[in-house]
Protein backbone atom coordinates (compact mmCIF):
# COMPACT_ATOMS: atom_id res chain seq x y z
CA UNK A 1 0.00 0.00 0.00
CA UNK A 2 1.48 3.82 -0.94
CA UNK A 3 1.27 6.15 1.51
CA UNK A 4 -1.75 8.48 -0.65
CA UNK A 5 -4.03 5.38 -0.15
CA UNK A 6 -2.98 5.30 3.48
CA UNK A 7 -3.86 8.75 4.15
CA UNK A 8 -7.47 7.95 1.88
CA UNK A 9 -8.41 5.02 3.95
CA UNK A 10 -7.58 6.84 7.48
CA UNK A 11 -9.65 9.96 6.64
CA UNK A 12 -12.36 7.66 4.37
CA UNK A 13 -12.67 6.27 8.27
CA UNK A 14 -12.99 9.19 9.76
CA UNK A 15 -15.71 10.00 7.86
CA UNK A 16 -17.65 6.84 7.75
CA UNK A 17 -17.52 5.70 11.57
CA UNK A 18 -19.16 8.30 13.80
CA UNK A 19 -16.89 9.47 16.92
CA UNK A 20 -15.97 6.53 19.38
CA UNK A 21 -18.59 4.09 18.11
CA UNK A 22 -18.35 0.97 19.56
CA UNK A 23 -18.73 -2.31 17.52
CA UNK A 24 -19.54 -5.25 19.13
CA UNK A 25 -21.00 -8.62 18.08
CA UNK A 26 -20.46 -12.15 19.68
CA UNK A 27 -18.66 -14.58 17.81
CA UNK A 28 -20.53 -18.17 18.54
CA UNK A 29 -22.44 -19.65 15.74
CA UNK A 30 -25.25 -22.08 16.23
CA UNK A 31 -24.13 -25.60 14.97
CA UNK A 32 -24.63 -29.08 14.43
CA UNK A 33 -22.39 -32.08 14.64
CA UNK A 34 -18.86 -31.38 13.93
CA UNK A 35 -17.39 -31.65 10.33
CA UNK A 36 -15.33 -29.49 8.21
CA UNK A 37 -17.52 -27.57 5.99
CA UNK A 38 -19.19 -26.19 8.75
CA UNK A 39 -16.08 -25.66 11.11
CA UNK A 40 -14.33 -24.08 7.51
CA UNK A 41 -18.20 -21.76 6.81
CA UNK A 42 -17.39 -20.91 10.46
CA UNK A 43 -13.85 -19.78 9.90
CA UNK A 44 -14.78 -17.60 7.05
CA UNK A 45 -17.23 -15.99 8.88
CA UNK A 46 -15.14 -14.92 11.81
CA UNK A 47 -13.08 -13.65 9.74
CA UNK A 48 -15.01 -10.85 8.21
CA UNK A 49 -14.48 -7.90 10.03
CA UNK A 50 -18.75 -8.00 10.74
CA UNK A 51 -17.98 -11.28 13.16
CA UNK A 52 -15.73 -8.67 15.39
CA UNK A 53 -13.85 -12.33 16.40
CA UNK A 54 -10.11 -12.06 17.58
CA UNK A 55 -7.25 -13.59 15.43
CA UNK A 56 -6.34 -15.78 17.68
CA UNK A 57 -10.40 -17.18 17.53
CA UNK A 58 -9.91 -17.47 13.47
CA UNK A 59 -6.73 -19.16 13.70
CA UNK A 60 -8.11 -21.64 15.96
CA UNK A 61 -11.48 -21.92 13.82
CA UNK A 62 -9.09 -22.70 10.70
CA UNK A 63 -7.01 -25.33 12.55
CA UNK A 64 -9.60 -27.32 13.50
CA UNK A 65 -11.35 -27.11 10.12
CA UNK A 66 -8.04 -28.21 9.01
CA UNK A 67 -8.11 -31.11 11.64
CA UNK A 68 -11.73 -32.59 9.90
CA UNK A 69 -10.80 -32.06 6.37
CA UNK A 70 -9.87 -34.77 3.99
CA UNK A 71 -8.92 -31.69 1.45
CA UNK A 72 -7.12 -29.34 2.98
CA UNK A 73 -5.21 -27.22 0.28
CA UNK A 74 -8.91 -25.14 -0.34
CA UNK A 75 -8.89 -24.13 3.13
CA UNK A 76 -4.89 -23.29 3.18
CA UNK A 77 -6.18 -20.85 0.45
CA UNK A 78 -8.66 -19.75 2.65
CA UNK A 79 -6.31 -19.34 5.84
CA UNK A 80 -4.28 -17.19 3.81
CA UNK A 81 -6.64 -14.89 2.54
CA UNK A 82 -8.06 -14.26 6.09
CA UNK A 83 -4.49 -13.66 7.32
CA UNK A 84 -3.88 -10.67 5.54
CA UNK A 85 -7.14 -9.38 6.53
CA UNK A 86 -6.88 -9.73 9.87
CA UNK A 87 -3.00 -8.38 10.08
CA UNK A 88 -4.68 -5.63 8.28
CA UNK A 89 -7.55 -4.74 9.94
CA UNK A 90 -6.20 -4.83 13.42
CA UNK A 91 -3.57 -2.01 11.92
CA UNK A 92 -6.46 -0.39 10.44
CA UNK A 93 -8.04 -0.28 14.01
CA UNK A 94 -4.86 1.42 15.59
CA UNK A 95 -4.74 3.72 12.34
CA UNK A 96 -8.62 4.63 12.92
CA UNK A 97 -8.41 5.42 16.85
CA UNK A 98 -5.29 7.41 16.45
CA UNK A 99 -6.99 9.81 13.27
CA UNK A 100 -10.51 9.99 14.96
CA UNK A 101 -8.72 11.60 18.27
CA UNK A 102 -6.01 13.51 16.54
CA UNK A 103 -9.18 14.76 14.31
CA UNK A 104 -11.55 15.26 17.62
CA UNK A 105 -9.19 17.47 18.89
CA UNK A 106 -8.86 19.63 15.99
CA UNK A 107 -12.35 20.16 15.28
CA UNK A 108 -13.35 21.19 18.80
CA UNK A 109 -10.46 23.36 18.17
CA UNK A 110 -11.48 24.60 14.74
CA UNK A 111 -15.21 25.04 16.12
CA UNK A 112 -14.09 27.23 19.18
CA UNK A 113 -12.51 29.99 16.67
CA UNK A 114 -15.64 29.41 14.31
CA UNK A 115 -18.41 29.44 16.29
CA UNK A 116 -18.73 31.97 18.88
CA UNK A 117 -18.26 35.54 16.60
CA UNK A 118 -21.58 33.84 14.61
CA UNK A 119 -24.96 34.41 14.95
CA UNK A 120 -26.09 31.11 15.94
CA UNK A 121 -29.44 31.44 14.47
CA UNK A 122 -28.34 32.07 11.32
CA UNK A 123 -28.66 28.82 9.39
CA UNK A 124 -26.47 29.59 6.92
CA UNK A 125 -23.66 31.59 8.82
CA UNK A 126 -23.79 28.17 10.87
CA UNK A 127 -23.27 26.17 7.96
CA UNK A 128 -20.37 27.93 6.64
CA UNK A 129 -18.51 27.76 9.72
CA UNK A 130 -19.39 23.84 10.24
CA UNK A 131 -18.21 23.49 6.64
CA UNK A 132 -14.84 25.09 6.94
CA UNK A 133 -14.02 23.56 10.39
CA UNK A 134 -14.35 20.42 9.24
CA UNK A 135 -12.33 21.29 5.64
CA UNK A 136 -9.40 22.64 7.59
CA UNK A 137 -9.57 20.27 10.34
CA UNK A 138 -9.08 17.64 7.44
CA UNK A 139 -6.19 19.36 5.76
CA UNK A 140 -4.32 19.35 9.68
CA UNK A 141 -4.91 15.49 9.74
CA UNK A 142 -3.43 15.02 6.42
CA UNK A 143 0.04 16.91 8.06
CA UNK A 144 0.13 15.74 11.12
CA UNK A 145 3.01 13.62 12.49
CA UNK A 146 0.15 11.43 14.35
CA UNK A 147 -1.19 10.46 11.39
CA UNK A 148 1.25 10.23 9.30
CA UNK A 149 2.79 7.76 11.98
CA UNK A 150 -0.52 5.80 12.14
CA UNK A 151 -0.01 5.55 8.58
CA UNK A 152 3.70 4.22 8.42
CA UNK A 153 2.43 1.66 10.09
CA UNK A 154 -0.87 0.68 7.99
CA UNK A 155 1.81 0.66 5.08
CA UNK A 156 4.19 -1.88 7.15
CA UNK A 157 1.20 -3.78 8.23
CA UNK A 158 0.09 -4.50 4.48
CA UNK A 159 3.40 -5.86 3.39
CA UNK A 160 3.43 -8.06 6.52
CA UNK A 161 0.09 -9.33 6.15
CA UNK A 162 1.47 -10.61 2.95
CA UNK A 163 4.51 -12.36 4.02
CA UNK A 164 1.66 -14.46 6.42
CA UNK A 165 -0.49 -15.35 3.71
CA UNK A 166 2.13 -16.86 1.18
CA UNK A 167 2.94 -18.78 3.80
CA UNK A 168 -0.55 -20.52 3.63
CA UNK A 169 -0.45 -20.86 0.39
CA UNK A 170 2.69 -22.42 0.09
CA UNK A 171 1.01 -25.05 3.30
CA UNK A 172 -1.51 -25.35 0.20
CA UNK A 173 0.54 -26.72 -2.22
CA UNK A 174 2.39 -28.94 -0.37
CA UNK A 175 -0.66 -30.84 0.36
CA UNK A 176 -1.91 -30.64 -3.37
CA UNK A 177 0.70 -29.37 -5.37
CA UNK A 178 -1.68 -29.23 -8.55
CA UNK A 179 -4.00 -27.07 -6.50
CA UNK A 180 -3.78 -23.99 -9.10
CA UNK A 181 -6.01 -21.25 -6.99
CA UNK A 182 -2.94 -21.65 -4.68
CA UNK A 183 -0.82 -21.38 -7.48
CA UNK A 184 -2.01 -18.30 -9.04
CA UNK A 185 -2.33 -16.52 -5.47
CA UNK A 186 1.70 -17.24 -5.08
CA UNK A 187 2.69 -15.46 -8.45
CA UNK A 188 0.31 -13.17 -7.56
CA UNK A 189 2.23 -11.74 -4.22
CA UNK A 190 5.29 -12.91 -5.30
CA UNK A 191 8.49 -11.46 -6.85
CA UNK A 192 11.96 -12.06 -7.80
CA UNK A 193 13.38 -15.27 -7.49
CA UNK A 194 10.32 -16.81 -5.84
CA UNK A 195 8.25 -15.37 -8.64
CA UNK A 196 10.22 -17.16 -10.87
CA UNK A 197 9.54 -20.74 -9.18
CA UNK A 198 5.73 -20.15 -9.01
CA UNK A 199 5.32 -18.68 -12.07
CA UNK A 200 6.91 -21.88 -13.79
CA UNK A 201 4.51 -23.90 -11.64
CA UNK A 202 1.61 -21.95 -12.64
CA UNK A 203 2.49 -21.78 -16.20
CA UNK A 204 3.44 -25.13 -16.75
CA UNK A 205 0.17 -26.61 -14.43
CA UNK A 206 -2.66 -24.40 -16.61
CA UNK A 207 -1.19 -24.78 -20.28
CA UNK A 208 -4.17 -23.07 -21.71
CA UNK A 209 -4.43 -20.18 -19.62
CA UNK A 210 -3.09 -16.58 -20.95
CA UNK A 211 -2.93 -14.74 -17.14
CA UNK A 212 0.39 -16.71 -15.74
CA UNK A 213 2.15 -15.44 -19.34
CA UNK A 214 0.65 -12.21 -18.73
CA UNK A 215 1.84 -12.02 -14.83
CA UNK A 216 5.37 -12.94 -16.49
CA UNK A 217 5.24 -10.09 -18.62
CA UNK A 218 4.48 -7.80 -15.57
CA UNK A 219 7.64 -9.23 -13.78
CA UNK A 220 10.09 -8.83 -16.74
CA UNK A 221 8.39 -5.02 -16.64
CA UNK A 222 9.61 -4.46 -13.08
CA UNK A 223 13.09 -5.95 -14.30
CA UNK A 224 13.28 -3.69 -17.36
CA UNK A 225 13.32 -6.44 -19.75
CA UNK A 226 10.92 -5.54 -22.53
CA UNK A 227 11.84 -7.80 -25.09
CA UNK A 228 11.36 -10.59 -22.49
CA UNK A 229 7.98 -8.90 -21.51
CA UNK A 230 6.81 -8.57 -25.14
CA UNK A 231 7.42 -11.82 -25.95
CA UNK A 232 5.47 -13.20 -22.80
CA UNK A 233 2.67 -10.91 -23.99
CA UNK A 234 2.17 -12.65 -27.17
CA UNK A 235 2.72 -16.20 -25.56
CA UNK A 236 -0.48 -15.46 -23.44
CA UNK A 237 -2.25 -14.26 -26.65
CA UNK A 238 -2.02 -17.62 -28.26
CA UNK A 239 -3.63 -19.20 -25.63
CA UNK A 240 -7.17 -20.11 -25.76
CA UNK A 241 -8.33 -19.05 -22.27
CA UNK A 242 -7.57 -16.07 -19.87
CA UNK A 243 -8.94 -17.63 -16.48
CA UNK A 244 -8.07 -16.38 -12.92
CA UNK A 245 -9.14 -18.21 -9.71
CA UNK A 246 -10.92 -17.00 -6.94
CA UNK A 247 -10.55 -18.74 -3.27
CA UNK A 248 -13.04 -22.01 -3.25
CA UNK A 249 -15.71 -21.46 -0.19
CA UNK A 250 -17.74 -24.73 1.08
CA UNK A 251 -20.91 -25.52 -0.85
CA UNK A 252 -23.24 -26.71 2.22
CA UNK A 253 -22.94 -26.59 5.60
CA UNK A 254 -24.94 -25.72 8.20
CA UNK A 255 -24.50 -22.68 10.30
CA UNK A 256 -26.95 -20.45 11.84
CA UNK A 257 -26.70 -16.48 12.34
CA UNK A 258 -25.34 -15.37 15.88
CA UNK A 259 -26.91 -12.73 17.91
CA UNK A 260 -25.80 -9.20 17.20
CA UNK A 261 -27.35 -5.87 17.01
CA UNK A 262 -26.95 -5.63 12.99
CA UNK A 263 -28.13 -9.12 11.87
CA UNK A 264 -31.21 -8.10 14.35
CA UNK A 265 -31.92 -5.24 11.91
CA UNK A 266 -32.49 -7.55 9.36
CA UNK A 267 -33.99 -10.04 11.11
CA UNK A 268 -31.42 -12.84 10.22
CA UNK A 269 -30.43 -14.02 13.97
CA UNK A 270 -31.19 -17.61 14.17
CA UNK A 271 -31.23 -18.19 10.17
CA UNK A 272 -29.22 -20.47 8.46
CA UNK A 273 -26.23 -18.95 6.85
CA UNK A 274 -25.56 -20.02 2.83
CA UNK A 275 -22.68 -20.05 0.82
CA UNK A 276 -23.77 -17.26 -1.48
CA UNK A 277 -24.17 -14.98 1.72
CA UNK A 278 -20.63 -16.06 2.92
CA UNK A 279 -19.17 -15.21 -1.17
CA UNK A 280 -21.28 -11.75 -0.91
CA UNK A 281 -19.45 -10.26 1.89
CA UNK A 282 -16.43 -11.61 1.11
CA UNK A 283 -16.66 -9.94 -2.27
CA UNK A 284 -17.17 -6.54 -0.53
CA UNK A 285 -14.08 -6.99 1.35
CA UNK A 286 -12.15 -7.65 -1.72
CA UNK A 287 -13.69 -4.96 -3.85
CA UNK A 288 -12.73 -2.34 -1.16
CA UNK A 289 -9.12 -3.48 -1.35
CA UNK A 290 -9.12 -3.89 -4.42
CA UNK A 291 -7.23 -0.33 -5.48
CA UNK A 292 -3.76 -2.45 -4.13
CA UNK A 293 -4.07 -5.75 -6.07
CA UNK A 294 -0.85 -6.56 -7.47
CA UNK A 295 -2.48 -8.13 -10.24
CA UNK A 296 -4.20 -5.07 -11.99
CA UNK A 297 -1.31 -2.98 -11.19
CA UNK A 298 1.35 -4.99 -13.29
CA UNK A 299 -1.02 -5.62 -15.82
CA UNK A 300 -1.81 -1.79 -16.55
CA UNK A 301 1.99 -1.20 -15.76
CA UNK A 302 2.61 -3.98 -18.51
CA UNK A 303 0.41 -2.54 -20.61
CA UNK A 304 2.03 1.30 -20.20
CA UNK A 305 5.29 -0.02 -20.57
CA UNK A 306 5.12 -1.71 -24.27
CA UNK A 307 2.94 1.76 -25.19
CA UNK A 308 5.94 3.78 -24.56
CA UNK A 309 8.06 1.48 -26.25
CA UNK A 310 5.77 1.24 -29.15
CA UNK A 311 6.51 5.06 -29.42
CA UNK A 312 10.27 4.77 -28.94
CA UNK A 313 10.22 2.24 -31.83
CA UNK A 314 7.88 4.64 -34.41
CA UNK A 315 10.03 7.50 -33.44
CA UNK A 316 13.57 5.27 -34.54
CA UNK A 317 12.02 4.80 -37.72
CA UNK A 318 10.83 0.82 -36.62
CA UNK A 319 7.34 1.12 -37.46
CA UNK A 320 6.33 -2.45 -38.02
CA UNK A 321 7.83 -3.35 -34.80
CA UNK A 322 5.95 -0.74 -33.01
CA UNK A 323 2.41 -2.35 -34.31
CA UNK A 324 3.84 -5.51 -33.74
CA UNK A 325 4.06 -4.48 -29.84
CA UNK A 326 0.95 -1.89 -30.34
CA UNK A 327 -1.29 -4.69 -31.58
CA UNK A 328 0.22 -7.67 -28.69
CA UNK A 329 -1.01 -5.08 -26.28
CA UNK A 330 -4.53 -4.86 -27.92
CA UNK A 331 -4.77 -8.62 -28.50
CA UNK A 332 -3.94 -9.18 -24.28
CA UNK A 333 -6.66 -6.30 -23.34
CA UNK A 334 -9.46 -8.13 -25.39
CA UNK A 335 -8.42 -11.36 -23.79
CA UNK A 336 -8.55 -9.95 -19.83
CA UNK A 337 -12.11 -8.48 -21.54
CA UNK A 338 -13.21 -12.29 -22.04
CA UNK A 339 -11.83 -13.44 -18.66
CA UNK A 340 -13.37 -16.22 -16.99
CA UNK A 341 -14.89 -16.30 -14.47
CA UNK A 342 -16.03 -12.65 -15.04
CA UNK A 343 -15.04 -10.42 -12.43
CA UNK A 344 -15.51 -6.67 -12.91
CA UNK A 345 -12.33 -5.73 -11.91
CA UNK A 346 -9.95 -7.43 -14.54
CA UNK A 347 -12.39 -6.68 -17.39
CA UNK A 348 -12.27 -2.94 -16.30
CA UNK A 349 -8.58 -3.61 -16.74
CA UNK A 350 -8.55 -5.45 -19.81
CA UNK A 351 -10.90 -2.55 -21.04
CA UNK A 352 -8.28 0.34 -20.72
CA UNK A 353 -5.13 -1.93 -21.73
CA UNK A 354 -7.32 -2.80 -24.90
CA UNK A 355 -8.35 1.09 -25.27
CA UNK A 356 -4.59 2.39 -24.79
CA UNK A 357 -3.08 1.44 -27.95
CA UNK A 358 -6.04 2.29 -30.70
CA UNK A 359 -5.24 5.60 -31.24
CA UNK A 360 -1.48 5.11 -31.67
CA UNK A 361 -2.08 2.14 -33.91
CA UNK A 362 -4.80 3.56 -35.86
CA UNK A 363 -2.24 6.19 -37.01
CA UNK A 364 0.43 3.88 -37.83
CA UNK A 365 -1.96 1.76 -40.06
CA UNK A 366 -2.63 5.32 -41.46
CA UNK A 367 0.94 5.53 -42.24
CA UNK A 368 1.31 2.18 -43.59
CA UNK A 369 -1.78 3.00 -45.59
CA UNK A 370 -3.52 -0.16 -44.17
CA UNK A 371 -6.67 0.97 -45.23
CA UNK A 372 -8.77 -2.47 -43.98
CA UNK A 373 -6.56 -2.60 -40.70
CA UNK A 374 -8.62 0.69 -39.53
CA UNK A 375 -11.36 -0.14 -40.84
CA UNK A 376 -11.67 -3.61 -38.63
CA UNK A 377 -9.68 -1.40 -35.64
CA UNK A 378 -12.33 1.41 -35.65
CA UNK A 379 -15.03 -1.60 -35.40
CA UNK A 380 -13.50 -3.45 -32.94
CA UNK A 381 -13.16 -0.29 -31.08
CA UNK A 382 -16.75 0.76 -31.23
CA UNK A 383 -17.65 -2.40 -29.60
CA UNK A 384 -15.02 -1.65 -26.87
CA UNK A 385 -17.14 2.01 -26.14
CA UNK A 386 -21.02 -0.31 -26.26
CA UNK A 387 -18.85 -2.63 -23.96
CA UNK A 388 -17.90 0.54 -21.49
CA UNK A 389 -21.39 1.86 -21.49
CA UNK A 390 -23.18 -1.48 -20.68
CA UNK A 391 -19.81 -2.06 -18.27
CA UNK A 392 -20.80 0.55 -16.46
CA UNK A 393 -24.46 -0.13 -16.37
CA UNK A 394 -23.90 -3.89 -15.19
CA UNK A 395 -22.27 -2.74 -12.20
CA UNK A 396 -24.81 0.34 -11.59
CA UNK A 397 -27.30 -1.92 -11.80
CA UNK A 398 -25.95 -4.14 -9.11
CA UNK A 399 -25.11 -1.84 -6.51
CA UNK A 400 -27.27 -3.64 -3.35
CA UNK A 401 -29.78 -1.58 -2.26
CA UNK A 402 -30.83 -1.51 1.90
CA UNK A 403 -33.50 -3.96 1.03
CA UNK A 404 -30.78 -6.13 -0.45
CA UNK A 405 -28.89 -6.71 2.76
CA UNK A 406 -32.01 -9.19 4.18
CA UNK A 407 -31.85 -10.91 0.98
CA UNK A 408 -27.97 -11.57 1.03
CA UNK A 409 -27.88 -12.52 4.57
CA UNK A 410 -30.37 -15.17 4.17
CA UNK A 411 -28.81 -16.32 0.56
CA UNK A 412 -31.88 -15.37 -0.99
CA UNK A 413 -29.51 -13.01 -3.36
CA UNK A 414 -26.64 -14.09 -4.72
CA UNK A 415 -24.71 -10.74 -5.59
CA UNK A 416 -21.16 -12.55 -7.39
CA UNK A 417 -23.22 -14.77 -9.33
CA UNK A 418 -25.78 -11.71 -10.43
CA UNK A 419 -23.42 -9.92 -11.36
CA UNK A 420 -21.23 -12.09 -13.24
CA UNK A 421 -24.82 -12.63 -15.11
CA UNK A 422 -24.73 -8.84 -15.79
CA UNK A 423 -20.94 -8.78 -17.32
CA UNK A 424 -21.63 -11.72 -19.48
CA UNK A 425 -24.73 -9.79 -21.15
CA UNK A 426 -22.54 -6.75 -21.47
CA UNK A 427 -20.32 -8.93 -23.57
CA UNK A 428 -22.92 -10.16 -25.66
CA UNK A 429 -24.40 -6.94 -26.30
CA UNK A 430 -21.33 -4.98 -27.07
CA UNK A 431 -20.87 -7.82 -29.75
CA UNK A 432 -17.36 -8.99 -28.01
CA UNK A 433 -18.67 -12.39 -27.93
CA UNK A 434 -21.05 -14.15 -29.32
CA UNK A 435 -24.85 -15.28 -26.97
CA UNK A 436 -24.05 -19.24 -27.49
CA UNK A 437 -20.28 -18.66 -25.87
CA UNK A 438 -21.85 -16.83 -22.83
CA UNK A 439 -24.16 -19.32 -21.83
CA UNK A 440 -21.13 -21.56 -21.94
Amino acid sequence: MNRAAAICLCVSLSLSRPLNAQDSAPTDIERSEQNANDEWARALWLSLPLSRASDAEVTAQFLLALKLADSKAPIYVSMGDAAAQLAYRQSVEDAFDSVQEEFASELRSELEQKLPPINLEDEEQVKAALKESLENSYSVLARNDATLDAIGKLVDASDNATSASVAYYLAAVAEDSNYLPAWFKLTKFSEGDAFDEFAQHFREDDPDNALPHYMIAGEHVRRNELDAALEATKAGNTKPNCRWYPAEFPAKFDLRYPQSEFLEQYEAVGEPMTAASLLSWRKRLEDLSAHEDPLHRSLRMTSSELVERAKVLRRNGRLRDSVDTLEAVRRMGYHLITVEPQDGLIMVTGLDVASSSYGLLREAYSDLEADAKITALDASQERLNVFRTEFSKALADGRPTEEDVKLILLGEKNVVEEERIRLRQALVDSGIIEADDASD
